[in-house]
């Protein structure tokens, strides 16, 4: 059995998903302008089609999906505009940062490693409110009998005090996650 991998930073996987499909639809948009008799035409024999293959759909559901084969359709039609507008759009959606080590996909051990090396980095940058929130969480019972155990309690009650750490400095934590996944992938960035 293989193990599944995750993408070593969640977040910009999100954010670099969000940005790619807003440009996307920017794009769609400028070409149907740009193209507007080009785009009535594929959409009224997109609309043909659907209301043919679905008479019993929904109108408002019929344009819809006439619309996005419209735009697929006008898309394979100017493959050329369209490539050089999505990197014009994705230049100007993208945030200005400094140059990130990227370190691709890692196994789930090794994110699971350099987080807990984070959250531990974390809590040695502020052992005052690691101290409190583990005093703070050690005092709660747990729920299930079973983590009711001496050692499992103290080890639940330092998970939540190390998680309440990482929502108080996600920045810092962000960082260091970073830091860690570098330095597991090879690529350790220069300090």
């Amino acid at each position: 059995m293989t193990a599944r991998s995750t993408p070593a930073d969640p977040a910009a996987y999100r954010e670099r998903h969000r940005v790619r499909s807003l440009a996307k639809r920017r794009v769609a948009a400028w070409l149907a302008r740009a193209h507007l008799a080009e785009y009535q035409a594929c959409y009224a024999q997109a609309l043909d089609q659907v209301r043919a293959k679905a008479p019993e759909l929904a109108a408002w559901r019929a344009r819809e999906r006439a619309e996005r084969h419209a735009l697929a359709d006008l898309q394979a039609l100017f493959p050329e505009e369209y490539a050089a507008r999505l990197q014009q759009e994705l230049a100007a959606l993208q945030p200005d940062e400094p140059a990130a080590v990227e370190v691709g996909r890692v196994e789930r051990p090794a994110a699971a490693r350099a987080r807990l090396r984070a959250l531990l980095w974390l809590a040695g940058q502020h052992p005052d409110q690691a101290r409190q929130r583990f005093q703070a969480e050690a005092a709660r019972l747990p729920l299930r009998p079973a983590d009711r155990v001496p050692g499992r309690r103290r080890a639940l009650a330092w998970v939540r005090a190390l998680e309440g750490l990482r929502c108080l400095f996600p920045e810092k934590f962000q960082a260091r996650y970073a830091h860690e996944l570098a330095r597991h992938a090879g690529k350790e960035p220069p300090p």
